[in-house]
């Protein structure tokens, strides 16, 4: 029974119903049954019905239940038996260890804890992977750069735009740009406007390391516009494949693996999805510029608190925490010449 106004409120809990209030609960221990009366053709159909549906296996129907939490909505990955992965646990909001034993035939699995060996059915989007790109992270290597610049030099559209960008201080010290990313959770790019921060930064740690996700601002329109374009005509392909830009009103390539969004567009996207799931990369450009979006977003950023992941800044700054990697690209104070691309520098996160 409920008493009591206001914060005073109370629920009072009875063994036998209080005097007077008999009349509300089941006599003799027995439960409610509701007369549940439906009309004939409609009782038919039921029928008909459950005499089509399979037998119950006993095991509740779980692949279509979502995470609540929008930042849990992963895309649904193949898995095996015997595969290391994270579970999802909503009572504690948190991702635990786990051993996939068994996939179901919807879809979902059966998976194991790793704290105390128990068993639980799952949902598929409630499984992820450890090595799974933006969870554990995702490899980075010169070998890998250097073979998909190969076969992009033998596309005849190459030579177009290919000699120029090959030209440029920044393309020259493609490979320290990958070391240094690859080794430093942090990094600050810094050079003279037109050493090809902007362009060749982002598409060089795509090119080494082809299962990346890269989220790319811009503090204008313009420049997220045309810097995709751009990049996307020196890789021979067609904005919306793997470069696309993410600006107000207009989107091209929401699924490209290396995306140009204005501020705003990631301050949109930090406050629907904090833990950025599936970027790998965030790259910071212009941010000696001191806008106070950019400021905000990179302090957003650095409290992504997810040590599974990598981020990356260009043109700035590369900020971030955990194994998110960041680089940040800019010309300070002093700008260096264009010959000279200035050395990539950890700076601590």
């Amino acid at each position: 029974m409920s008493e009591g106004i206001g914060e005073d409120r109370y629920i009072r809990v009875y063994k036998v119903p209080p005097a007077g209030q008999e009349g509300k609960f089941p006599k003799g221990g027995s439960t409610f049954t509701p007369n549940l009366t439906l009309e004939p053709p409609v009782a038919q159909q039921l029928r008909e019905i459950a005499a089509r549906a399979p037998p119950s296996s006993g095991r509740a129907v779980l692949a279509n239940v979502k995470p609540l939490s929008s930042k849990h909505r992963l895309q649904v990955v193949k898995l095996s038996p015997g595969d290391a992965v994270e579970g999802y646990w909503p009572d504690d909001d948190e991702w635990l260890a786990a051993t996939v034993s068994e996939e179901h035939d919807d879809g979902s699995f059966r998976i194991v804890w790793e704290a105390d060996a128990s068993e639980s059915d799952v949902p598929a989007n409630y499984v992820r992977r450890l090595d799974d790109v933006g969870l554990a992270g995702v490899e980075m290597s010169v070998e890998t750069m250097d073979e998909a610049l190969e076969k992009r030099r033998s596309l005849p559209k190459y030579a177009k735009l290919g000699l120029k960008r090959e030209d440029l201080p920044a393309f020259k010290q493609r490979v320290e740009v990958v070391e240094k990313v690859r080794d430093n959770q942090v990094v600050l790019l810094s050079g003279e406007t037109g050493c090809g921060k902007s362009t060749q930064v982002p598409q060089i740690i795509l090119d080494a390391s082809p299962n990346a996700k890269i989220l790319v601002m811009q503090p204008r329109k313009i420049a997220a516009v045309t810097l995709a374009e751009r990049i996307a005509a020196e890789r021979c392909q067609l904005v919306g494949q793997e470069v696309g830009y993410q600006v107000p009103f207009d989107t091209k390539g929401y699924k490209s693996k290396l995306i140009f969004a204005t501020l705003g567009v990631f301050r949109k996207r930090m406050l629907t999805d904090p833990d950025l799931a599936g970027i790998t990369h965030v790259v910071f450009d212009e941010v000696h510029e001191r806008d106070r979006l950019a400021d905000f977003n990179m302090i957003s950023s650095r409290s992504v608190k997810t040590p599974h992941r990598s981020k990356s800044c260009a043109d700035e700054c590369h900020a971030a925490t955990g194994n998110l990697r960041g680089v940040l690209f800019g010309c300070g104070k002093t700008c260096y010449s264009r010959a000279r691309f200035p050395s990539k520098s950890a700076v601590p996160g």
